[in-house]
């Protein structure tokens, strides 16, 4: 007897439940391969595949959380978010040969703290607390706002700071953002010559970005022990399909 179905084999260069956006990038890449099952052979628009991603993971899957990673993996690239009140998201990417972008690439360390955590439950406890959570949203909003200024003048010399002044804003964020052990990973990288840093996705541990003059980076590496080091070498295109189904 001959059955007929699918089979799906996953293949992850980076763990689970780290922050990373592993669960969007899935989704995206599920889309995708599922269309072109089908016989959906046209290119895909970036903007409507991240708007199902979202769909699938916060009403089928009714998964608590934002709306950036499924963007950044549809997108792929460097990209500028912007929301609206209303939800609605613009992309603009910057070109990978834009000097701030390599500067930018030079100046990351990216580190595995070695800690899992659900992204989900973290970002359904800041929901219940969005009421509280004004004036420290109104507080990142306006790191941001500084951050796109020297995008604009396309100088990033100030990064490692305000990543550093919202590592303060965001620890006042109920649900865990961090804990005893990220605060000692940030603190050793800081003695060492970090300028700033922040946790990926919604916090309480995975993966930490650290912003460093690269003159520093190997005395932050020598700090650091019980964590690992992931090259930033470059930025990939997205979501898209490597071969025919």
């Amino acid at each position: 007897m001959i059955s007929t179905g699918i089979e799906i084999h996953h293949f992850g260069d980076l763990p689970a439940r780290s922050g990373i956006g592993s669960s969007s990038a899935f989704t995206c890449a599920m889309l995708l391969a599922a269309k072109r099952f089908v016989g959906f052979t046209s290119d895909h628009d970036r903007h409507d595949l991240a708007l199902e991603a979202i769909r699938v993971e916060r009403e089928e899957l009714a998964e608590a959380g934002g709306v950036q990673d499924q963007y950044a993996s549809a997108f792929g690239g460097f990209n500028i978010g912007k929301i609206t009140r209303d939800g609605v998201v613009t992309i603009e990417q910057l070109a990978a040969t834009n000097p701030v972008v390599k500067d930018i690439l030079n100046h990351v360390m990216l580190i595995y703290t070695h800690t899992s955590r659900t992204s989900h439950i973290l970002s359904e406890k800041f929901i219940s607390n969005a009421g509280s959570l004004r004036e420290v949203n109104g507080a990142l909003q306006k790191i941001a706002e500084r951050a796109l200024v020297g995008l604009s003048r396309g100088d990033c010399s100030n990064f490692g700071h305000l990543l550093d002044e919202s590592w303060w804003i965001k620890r006042r964020l109920p649900g865990g953002v961090s804990n005893e052990s990220i605060d000692q990973i940030y603190s050793r990288a800081k003695a060492a010559g970090a300028k700033g840093g922040k946790l990926i996705g919604a916090g309480g541990g995975g993966f930490m970005l650290l912003w460093a003059d690269p003159v520093n980076h190997d005395q932050i590496r020598k700090s650091l022990t019980g964590v690992t080091e992931i090259p930033v070498t470059g930025i990939g295109k997205g979501a898209h399909l490597i071969g025919d189904l």
